[in-house]
């Protein structure tokens, strides 16, 4: 069941063209894994071919990677002063993941992480949960709102929901107010919303800050 008229009609421009409208590759404000969940929905089988045909063409072109706003090392450096264990979820493949992280800051990146988990470390990619249980198990830590999952897409959002954490959603693409009660819309259907929304890094560093002085243990 398409969550917007705008997925409605996603559908149905890819039945019809099996290809992306050319606006979607050209404005880049939506995940391929969200992407794939609006086309194929519960069908597991249907996604998992998709990731894959998506892996062989990224193996042709990855390779140059840049932080996203900049700043990003410091703020990571800074949650590993205040004893916050920090880890990676992606849907990335292994093989990519690695590569790219080594190439940020010159490997900078690189010893800052207790557990990374990718696509092709559990049966089952995000927006189902197993990614974070598994990356809770590494950590030997339990399911609970004081783990906090920052993500980006929609994706995000619902597997930490569904793992029964506490999300933020990074805002990074910009989406205004009304385009964020569409994809969230809090329905029976759809009942998954973030529990903060930060635009900017800096934004998320307050956030975290502001609730260390509350009394947040982590």
């Amino acid at each position: 069941m398409c969550k917007t008229s705008e997925d409605a009609r996603l559908v149905e421009y890819v039945s019809k063209h099996l290809k992306l409208h050319p606006r979607i590759k050209r404005e880049r404000k939506i995940s391929r894994t969200d992407i794939f969940e609006i086309l194929f929905g519960n069908d597991e089988d249907a996604k998992h071919t998709a990731h894959e045909a998506f892996n062989r063409a990224y193996r042709r072109h990855y390779g140059e990677v840049h932080a996203f706003e900049g700043g990003e090392l410091a703020l990571l450096r800074e949650l590993n002063e205040f004893d916050v264990t920090i880890g990676i979820l992606t849907n990335r493949e292994r093989e990519f993941f690695e590569h790219e992280l080594a190439k940020l800051d010159d490997g900078a990146w690189c010893d800052l992480f207790a557990v990374t988990i990718c696509g092709d470390d559990s049966t089952r990619r995000k927006p189902n949960p197993e990614p974070i249980y598994k990356a809770l198990e590494v950590l030997k830590e339990p399911a609970d709102l004081a783990c906090w999952y920052l993500g980006d897409s929609s994706t995000d959002v619902i597997a930490a929901k569904r793992a029964g954490i506490t999300s933020v959603l990074f805002n990074g693409a910009g989406w205004d107010h009304e385009w964020l009660e569409k994809i969230f819309p809090g329905t029976a259907e759809h009942p998954h919303k973030p529990d903060a929304i930060v635009d900017t890094f800096a934004e998320f560093r307050w956030l975290f800050e502001e609730c260390l002085s509350i009394g947040h243990d982590r």
